[in-house]
């Protein structure tokens, strides 16, 4: 493995894209910059940089391992200024990120929460609102400890989790449709107005249901994009058009005037789950304290009732 100075040396070149500023970054001779770079490449076994008299430019193998090198470093400044605080008799922190989507599960997270900080008196935890699309990236690059969220297929990489519930695919449509069946399939919502996610803020979740209309044999029409969970249920309400949604819920809500009906011959393997996260490899026992604590919360829900 290579060795921190090297990778920090790294990161400075491609950062700054010079030698010479690398070198004034890390306070360094540019010759011990470059050594550094070269004994990296052979330890590595690829070409990162490609030099000329005018610029030093990232290779494709060095572009990939930027993005690895720049977690590392983080993670250990992370490691490094917690190490310090409670040296210095500070607390130890626990950031934990939590998106909308992850409302269905608020008391089993509050009773785990609660229960976490009966064990642990003198860890900080700051919980943060951070998108679904946005936690893995952020677990990743070490920016949250800790993810509450609806994992998706495109999540999965640099990360490990738990998994706290598991809920089916469903279509919620307007009640005034008046569809009076406990479900339905997919072709016969061809002809209806549909509401999806924002492109450009959830592309997998959009994509994903995109082809779900295809792989039923319509073009959705699209009338407008949900940028976030709010936005989305008060389009529903207004009866905007049908949804698809991940929810073990009741199949009429007179309230919000929306009903819910489970999708016929549609896969398992589009059930949503909710998930506690964290970056893969983590050894924190805070954080293995967390997940144990949300996850015995969870086992309480499952004990008959008297």
């Amino acid at each position: 493995m290579p060795e921190l100075s090297l990778l920090n040396h790294f990161v400075a070149v491609a950062t700054t894209g010079s030698f010479t500023k690398a070198a004034a970054e890390v306070h360094a001779s540019q010759s011990v910059v470059s050594r550094s770079i070269k004994r990296l490449e052979e330890q590595v076994g690829a070409l990162l940089f490609e030099r000329t008299t005018r610029q030093v430019k990232l290779t494709p193998a060095g572009t990939a391992f930027l993005e690895e090198a720049l977690a590392i470093v983080d993670r250990l400044a992370v490691a490094t200024d917690n190490a310090r605080r409670i040296g210095a008799g500070d607390r130890a922190r626990l950031r934990i990120g939590v998106c909308a989507s992850a409302d269905a599960e608020t008391s089993r997270i509050a009773r785990g929460f609660a229960a976490f900080r009966s064990a642990w008196p003198d860890v900080e935890v700051q919980i943060v609102a951070v998108m679904r699309n946005r936690q893995a990236a952020m677990l990743r690059a070490s920016e949250i400890d800790i993810g509450l969220m609806r994992l998706f297929r495109t999540d999965a990489e640099g990360i490990d989790w738990r998994v706290i519930a598991c809920d089916p695919l469903v279509v919620a449509v307007p009640s005034a449709w008046n569809l009076n069946a406990p479900s339905i399939r997919l072709e016969e919502l061809r002809d209806r107005p549909w509401l999806m996610p924002h492109p450009d803020v959830a592309p997998d979740m959009y994509q994903l249901q995109v082809e779900l209309c295809r792989g039923a044999g319509f073009e959705p029409q699209v009338v407008a994009h949900a940028e976030d969970a709010l936005t989305g249920k008060m389009m529903l309400a207004c009866g905007l058009g049908a949804s698809f949604a991940n929810f073990s819920l009741p199949h009429h809500d007179p309230e919000l005037r929306v009903q819910f009906l489970s999708v016929e011959g549609v896969s398992d393997h589009f059930s949503s789950q909710t998930v506690v996260a964290w970056a893969a490899g983590s050894t924190s026992v805070h954080i293995g304290a967390f997940v144990r604590c949300i996850a015995e919360a969870g086992e309480a829900d499952d004990q008959p009732t008297a």
